[in-house]
């Protein structure tokens, strides 16, 4: 992997994983961050990777996906299988 997470503090300290590919790179430097947050007490995490980034996705919070396959019981199940028309789904409603 040729990138890295910089952590840096509000007065300009950074903390990285990393220090192999650091010739060149001044704290602060940060032409290569393809990603940034910056939190409210003034520190940043930086993803400083030369190679171009794909995209970031944020997942939505898992509380919001629903319940889970272990809480629902069969008779929240049942009435949202739509109607079975192969064998295998008829002994699944048939239950």
């Amino acid at each position: 992997m040729a990138g890295k997470i910089v952590i840096a503090a509000a007065d300009g300290s950074e903390v990285d994983g990393r220090e192999d590919w650091e010739s060149g790179r001044q704290p602060g430097d940060h032409r290569f961050a393809r990603f940034s947050l910056t939190f409210a007490d003034g520190g940043a995490l930086h993803l400083v990777d030369p190679r171009r980034l794909g995209r970031i996705r944020f997942d939505p919070p898992v509380a919001d996906l629903g319940p889970g396959a272990a809480t629902v019981d069969e008779a929240e199940l049942l009435p949202a299988i739509p109607t079975c028309r192969s064998a295998d789904d008829r002994r699944v409603r048939r239950r």
